[in-house]
C-alpha cells in the first residue's frame, strides 16, 4: 500500500510532517530571517494571484512541458548549445540537510525528480555526496548544482571541478547570501546538524569543524561567505567552468540585465523563500511588475 495513500493533497502531507519532525528540524524548514515579512508576503501574493479562465477551448489533450536551450561558455569560437525539455514547468530548488527529513535525502529528490522528467537542483549543503546524487540520477535526467563563491576561491572551484566531472549539466550560482540570515528560530531552538548527519560534500574540510563534529563544519562553511562578492566574480566563474551558470537570487530588471551581461545562461527570479534579507517583494509580484 502506497504510504502516501491516505494524504490527498501537499498540505496534508506537509501537515503531517510538521507534527513528526523534532523541534528544532521542524523550526529550520519552516522558518525565514528575522521577522518574516517575506515569508509572509510570498504567501500571500500567490492567494491573490487568481485565474481567468478560458472557455470553450479543447482540453482533450494537455501538453505541460517546457523547453529551452543554455549556452555552455566556450574558450573556442563555437559555443556549445544544451537543450532542456521538462515534463512540468516545475523544478525542485537547491535545499540543504534533506536527510533531515528522510532516511535516503537527496538520493530520493533525485530519483523522484527524475521520474517526473523535472529538474533537480543539488544544494552545496547536501546530506548526500554531489557524486552519489548524481549517480542516483536517471540517464536523461536534469540534475544542476548549487553553489556559493566562497572566501576562499579552491573550495568553490574544487566543488564546480567534481560537479562538472560527475555529470552535471549547470550551475546555479546563488548570489542573495553575502552574509547568511539570521532565523530566528534557529536560534531559540539551538539548531545544529543531527549527529548522524554531515555536510556531504566538505568531508576533506572537516579539520575545521573545532571538535563540534558537522555542525562546527556548517558554522566554517558559513564563516566563507564572502561580502565582497560583485560582478567580477560571475566573469570568474564563466571563464574557468565548462558548464552554463545559472544566477540564483535576482529581484531587480537592472540586475538581470547585469547578469547576462557577465555571462550568465540564465536567472532565477529569487529571493530566497524569504530565508535571507527580509522585507523583500514577493517574486511572483516582481515578475508581473
Amino acid at each position: 500500500m502506497n504510504k502516501l495513500s491516505g494524504y490527498i493533497s501537499l498540505m496534508d502531507i506537509e501537515k503531517r510532517a510538521l507534527e513528526i519532525m523534532p523541534l528544532s528540524v521542524r523550526g529550520y524548514y519552516v522558518s525565514g530571517a528575522d521577522d518574516e515579512e517575506t515569508v509572509r508576503e510570498n504567501r500571500e501574493a500567490f492567494r491573490n494571484f487568481l485565474l481567468r479562465p478560458l472557455v470553450l477551448r479543447d482540453v482533450s489533450i494537455l501538453n505541460t512541458s517546457v523547453h529551452f536551450c543554455l549556452n555552455t561558455p566556450s574558450k573556442s569560437a563555437i559555443q556549445k548549445i544544451r537543450e532542456f525539455k521538462f515534463t512540468y514547468p516545475i523544478g525542485i530548488a537547491p535545499t540543504a540537510f534533506q536527510r533531515m527529513a528522510h532516511d535516503q535525502g537527496e538520493i530520493a529528490t533525485v530519483k523522484a525528480a527524475s521520474e517526473m522528467s523535472v529538474p533537480m537542483i543539488c544544494s552545496t549543503l547536501s546530506t548526500t555526496p554531489l557524486e552519489e546524487v548524481a549517480k542516483n540520477a536517471a540517464d536523461n535526467a536534469t540534475i544542476w548544482f548549487q553553489l556559493y563563491i566562497y572566501k576562499n576561491r579552491a573550495l568553490t572551484e574544487k566543488l564546480v571541478r567534481r560537479a562538472e566531472k560527475a555529470g552535471f549539466s549547470a550551475l546555479v550560482l546563488t548570489v542573495d547570501a553575502p552574509h547568511f540570515g539570521r532565523r530566528r528560530a534557529d536560534e531559540r531552538n539551538g539548531f545544529k546538524l543531527p549527529e548522524h548527519l554531515k555536510v556531504a560534500n566538505f568531508e576533506q574540510e572537516s579539520k575545521f569543524a573545532d571538535n563540534d563534529g558537522a555542525s562546527g563544519l556548517t558554522k566554517y562553511i558559513i564563516s566563507n561567505f564572502d561580502p565582497t562578492l560583485n560582478w567580477e566574480v560571475l566573469r570568474w566563474l564563466v571563464d574557468f567552468s565548462i558548464l552554463p551558470v545559472i544566477v540564483k537570487g535576482i529581484m531587480r530588471g537592472d540586475d538581470a540585465l547585469l547578469a547576462i551581461e557577465a555571462g550568465a545562461a540564465a536567472i532565477v527570479v529569487s529571493n530566497h523563500g524569504g530565508r535571507q534579507l527580509d522585507c523583500c517583494m514577493s517574486t511572483v509580484v516582481f515578475i508581473f511588475r
